[in-house]
């Protein structure tokens, strides 16, 4: 039986190998196989891209890497490991000194209300009951504030 033009092509495999290996044109052998059984009027030219995110590159690339010169796979990932740990090192210590801050700042935040409290204590002592309203009052303030601003560091 003659095949003519507008009869269809043969189906293409259920399942095609996995393959890695390129053809000549740069197109994995199992999508080339694919691509055969597809009538050259139907197929169309495309793009294809794989993008992989990561410190690693992809599973395939990194076997070509292992292919090119052995050993060098497990370099990668040892390299990728060692950044990892200075990421997370330099992360710590970010954090640590962001807590050291915050506790100095709650240390300030109520050593100088009590101050001013005891400067009001000091002005009632001497009689001076107006001044030392204004200093109670603006000790007490402060107290309130720092206690409103380290809770508030902490929601965060």
């Amino acid at each position: 039986m003659k095949k003519t033009k507008n009869s269809s092509p043969a189906p293409p495999p259920k399942s095609l190998p996995v393959s890695s290996d390129l053809s000549e044109n740069g197109i994995p052998a199992s999508l080339q196989q694919l691509l055969e059984h597809i009538p050259e009027e139907e197929r169309q030219e495309f793009v294809a891209r794989q993008v992989f995110s990561g410190p690693l590159p992809s599973p395939e690339v990194l076997a070509r890497y292992q292919d090119v010169l052995p050993g060098l796979a497990g370099k990668i990932v040892d390299m990728a490991e060692a950044e990892q740990k200075v990421r997370h090192q330099a992360v710590l210590v970010q954090q640590r000194q962001e807590s050291a801050k915050i506790r100095w700042a709650g240390m300030v935040s109520f050593v100088i209300p009590l101050a001013v409290l005891g400067l009001a204590a000091y002005a009632i002592k001497d009689g001076y009951r107006d001044v030392a309203g204004l200093f109670g009052t603006l000790g007490v303030l402060g107290v309130i504030i720092g206690a409103a601003a380290s809770l508030w560091h902490r929601h965060d």
